[in-house]
């Protein structure tokens, strides 16, 4: 495989990075949804698609305890299961 002159980890950065020509990648599907809406992006290789339903949710340690925090995370948490 051939290595590639720029490595990303950053969803919008990849998608920027796609956008501009710099190949293909990998991207979650509502990240690229207004992409693809606009067509600038095009889905490939959907056959082989990964199926995760991975999100991190991070906040600064001053916001623990706040309760709209925790109200968000209560709403990712039931619309994940």
């Amino acid at each position: 495989m051939p290595s590639s002159p720029l490595i990303v980890d950053a969803s919008e950065a990849v998608i920027i990075a796609i956008a501009a020509g710099a190949g293909i990648g990998m991207a979650t599907s509502f990240m690229a949804a207004p992409w693809v809406k606009r067509g600038e992006l095009m889905p490939i290789l959907s056959d082989f698609s990964v199926d995760r339903h991975n999100i991190t949710a991070i906040w600064p340690q001053s916001r623990r305890t706040n309760p709209a925090v925790r109200a968000f995370l209560d709403v990712l948490i039931m619309d994940g299961r």
